[in-house]
């Protein structure tokens, strides 16, 4: 396994990138968010950021822009959120990154009184970005959302999408599948997906909030989930997830996911 974190994107992504190494993180997972980290200043610094990552022997993969309307219902904001994520997209190979987690459009309280509405611009969104990242070389990983969020949190909605889109990934975030749920629902997404993860997102909550806590600091039953992904024969990325004023709570969360993933 190996293990990531992600650059705070108020910050500048060199410094992130000190933080992140010097915990001895296997990579990066780059938050392609303003104000520190648009396509712009990231490409600004190539140079700087591939250099210090070579250096200390680390990759990089991609989180695509969180903070925006891909769904939305005034075509002016979708269609500027939509090109958001599509100049991430057409950055990435300058930025030697070929895999990309991608956010699922929002579906917005007002879409949910209509109908399928906002599924289809979802839907829509989704395949013009996969396009968009197979011209540029890039594999995208589809993010299992929030309930609250209104589209693609429960397993059996992604069955469309992944069948409608055969070279998608799954990231399957742990931590968003505990929410409002009688129990997580990251062993029906391996009972059901097992194949198609490509990542993992890593992080703790009671179950009624998106608290991005410390693996052990919740309610998330890691050692199960993990000995079921181990037994599903994945072994590849997870980035931990967990957002503090205190880095020295990422450092622990990196202590304690190698810990339960080498005893799972």
């Amino acid at each position: 396994m190996r293990y990531g974190a992600m650059n705070f994107p108020a910050r500048p992504v060199l410094a992130e990138l000190e933080a992140i190494i010097g915990m001895g993180f296997d990579f990066v997972e780059l938050a392609i968010d303003p104000p520190e980290a648009t396509p712009e200043k990231l490409l600004a610094n190539r140079d700087s950021i591939l250099g210090a990552l070579s250096a200390h022997g680390m990759g990089a993969i991609a989180h695509l822009p969180c903070f925006v309307r891909t769904a939305d219902l005034y075509d002016s904001i979708r269609l500027a959120s939509r090109m958001e994520v599509f100049k991430a997209i057409d950055a990435l190979p300058e930025l030697g990154i070929r895999i990309a987690n991608l956010h699922p459009s929002y579906v917005s309280r007002m879409a949910r009184h209509m109908g399928d509405y906002g599924r289809r611009l979802g839907i829509e969104f989704l395949r013009s970005a996969l396009e968009r990242a197979e011209e540029n070389g890039v594999e995208i990983t589809i993010e299992n959302m929030c309930p609250s969020d209104g589209w693609l949190s429960e397993p059996e909605e992604f069955e469309e999408v992944l069948r409608a889109f055969p070279r998608a990934g799954l990231t399957l975030d742990l931590g968003h599948a505990n929410l409002l749920a009688p129990r997580n629902r990251s062993m029906e997404f391996l009972r059901r997906f097992a194949g198609r993860i490509r990542h993992l997102h890593v992080h703790d909550n009671f179950g009624l909030s998106d608290e991005h806590l410390p693996p052990l600091c919740g309610n998330v039953d890691f050692a199960g989930i993990f000995s079921a992904i181990k037994r599903s024969g994945y072994d590849g990325t997870m980035t931990l997830e967990v957002f503090s004023r205190d880095r020295d709570y990422l450092g622990l969360a990196l202590r304690k996911a190698r810990a339960l993933w080498e005893s799972a």
